[in-house]
C-alpha cells in the first residue's frame, strides 16, 4: 500500500513514477520549440501560426 498522496502516475514513454516525484521536477520557465507545441496541443503547425497571427494563440 503506498502512503497518502502518493499515486502512481506514467510519463509519456510509459514509464511509472509517483504523484511525489513528479511534484519535485524543477519547472523553469522557458521558451517551447515548435514540435513540442504541436505534441502538448495537437494542433497543426499551421493552426498554431494561424491562431498566432489572430492573437488567439497562447490563451
Amino acid at each position: 500500500m503506498r502512503p497518502f498522496g502518493e499515486l502512481e502516475k506514467h510519463d509519456a514513454m510509459g514509464v511509472s513514477f509517483t504523484f511525489l516525484e513528479a511534484m519535485k521536477i524543477d519547472i523553469r520557465e522557458r521558451f517551447l520549440r515548435i514540435p513540442e507545441i504541436v505534441d502538448r496541443t495537437g494542433m497543426s503547425r499551421t493552426t498554431i501560426y494561424d491562431r498566432i497571427n489572430e492573437g488567439k494563440f497562447p490563451e
